[in-house]
């Protein structure tokens, strides 16, 4: 809240003595220990503030068990705390990692896959999935390519037990072994993967972060020659407290010296590298792998790639979950949680945080055309919807619940999850800045094979329609009203985004 940051207050006491008082109990950085006494003396906290925080921190340390681990350990008793047993036993295994992989290959969000000649050539109208079969070489390039060994830019992320500390080298210990994308590439084109084998070839070109680096470029540009395909995998990475791309006490909002992020779009030297490959290339498919946390806002990256694939930081099976979507093995049918805007511009000033604020924040309100909207994925199997059903089409006082369903037919491609997405905008009065739209409720409907349906039904309670009122002191009230609604796999835009249809519908609630 200070100077160098939010320059909403002069100085770290009075920003600690605001936070105390607007409830913040625990300061992390231990900002708190140099400054309460002094909130205190001039009277801007409160003592009695001051033990609420100190019994309600106590009590969360009681809940978690640490003071039964202090005790167990003063008298020599085993440890009670499930979590301070963990050992060699259970870490790392074969079941841990296939929940990693798991977890790696539902969260992949395609977002986009353009027609491509050449794969129309290979038997395919979109650039994705590859066909093995068909391939003689492969270029993978980029900085994001081999991560893995490295907590900064680490595919586990920051808060890793194999991290020797922010910014350091991930132990060698086997029990953190990463899966990268090249390691997975790699094996794959010594033939494992099916079909006949086809060569790896491989440069970073750059590295995340570093500005006007192009010395990399000539040897990424060779790599790339006469590829049937090239992988761009590029991002983000994080660290803390020292200048990543994202991470704690880092804003990408603001010029970093060295660093220059003051922008959304690929940082450092990675999009001058994708434009590079791009104009040297303007014939070869070119597929981005993304691997970040917060939102990549390139616009040219979404015109100029033939396919875009959303892979977050996956964790220790990414690159073989990654693969397995690449070659078409799996669907990938996650969707996009955050809204990302074209521009900083698009958003309100960073002062402002009220929500209703034009052009407002989130997919709730904001009213601008995003680079790619909330809820937003593609897959390689076309989903239609139909027969949509709401029951009752009034919601009467006395009504505890709605149902709104709706049939999912798999219209061809491959077999794939979908996920169905139920919005919802309240079309009535006396409610304070009701949302454009919201998000009522979703569900992921496993492995649809081609020519098969399934039936979503999503039944929610009166109180899922409640919005604050416009009073002057606002409650949560279910409001008399309509209330438009959107079924399908996707946000209301979805079709505007190259995404399927989304059916419409509505309830009068009394």
């Amino acid at each position: 809240m200070t100077k160098g940051y939010h320059h909403y207050v002069e100085t770290a006491v009075e920003a600690a003595c605001l936070a105390m008082n607007a409830g913040t109990d625990l300061a992390l950085g231990g900002e708190f220990a140099d400054t309460l006494a002094q909130c205190l003396a001039q009277g801007n906290v409160t003592d009695a503030r001051l033990r609420q925080a100190l019994a309600r921190v106590l009590k969360a340390q009681f809940d978690l068990g640490w003071f039964d681990s202090l005790g167990a350990l003063k008298y020599g008793l085993p440890d009670p705390v499930l979590f301070n047993n963990v050992s060699d036993a259970n870490i790392s295994t074969p079941a841990a990692r296939a929940l990693a992989h798991r977890a790696a290959a539902e969260s992949l969000v395609l977002l986009r896959n353009a027609f491509s000649p050449a794969a129309s050539a290979a038997g395919s109208a979109r650039t994705l999935p590859l066909n093995s079969a068909a391939l003689k070489k492969v270029a993978l390039v980029g900085p994001a390519a081999d991560w893995g060994r490295t907590a900064t830019g680490s595919y586990i992320g920051n808060y890793s037990p194999c991290e020797d500390g922010p910014g350091g080298a991930i132990s060698s210990d086997p029990r953190c072994e990463v899966v990268t994308l090249r390691a997975a590439l790699a094996a794959r084109s010594s033939g494992g993967g099916g079909g006949a084998p086809w060569s790896l070839s491989f440069a970073a070109g750059c590295d995340i972060n570093t500005a006007n680096a192009t010395s990399g470029f000539p040897a990424a540009l060779a790599a790339a020659a006469g590829a049937d395909v090239i992988v761009f995998a590029g991002g983000l990475d994080t660290c803390q407290e020292s200048r990543c791309s994202e991470g704690e006490a880092n804003d990408r909002a603001v010029d970093g010296g060295q660093f220059p992020l003051a922008g959304l779009d690929l940082p450092g030297s990675q999009l001058a590298l994708l434009q590079a490959l791009r104009e040297a290339y303007p014939s070869t498919p070119l597929v981005v792998v993304l691997l970040n946390g917060g939102p990549v806002s390139s616009s040219y990256m979404m015109q100029r790639a033939d396919a875009v694939l959303e892979a977050w930081y996956a964790g220790e099976e990414a690159g073989g979950a990654i693969c397995e979507a690449l070659f078409g093995e799996a669907s990938p049918a996650g969707r996009m949680p955050l809204t990302v805007v074209a521009s900083l511009d698009d958003l309100p000033p960073h002062t402002d945080f009220g929500l209703a604020t034009p052009p407002g924040w989130t997919h709730r309100y904001f009213t601008g055309r995003p680079l790619t909207p909330f809820g937003f994925g593609l897959s390689y199997a076309n989903f239609s919807y139909s027969a949509l059903g709401v029951q009752p089409a009034t919601l009467a006082p006395a009504d505890a619940a709605f149902t709104v369903s709706a049939l999912v037919s798999h219209a061809g491609g491959a077999a794939s999850d979908e996920v169905a997405q139920l919005y919802g905008r309240f079309e009535g009065a006396g409610a304070a800045s009701p949302p454009l739209q919201q998000l009522l409720a979703f569900e992921r409907i496993a492995a649809i094979a081609p020519g098969g349906s399934a039936t979503v039904r999503f039944t929610l309670p009166r109180e899922a329609l409640a919005l604050a009122d416009a009073a002057a002191e606002p409650q949560l009230r279910v409001l008399p009203g309509r209330w438009t609604l959107w079924l399908g796999g996707g946000p209301p835009a979805n079709a505007e985004f190259g995404g399927g249809d989304v059916l419409v519908g509505a309830i009068e609630v009394q």
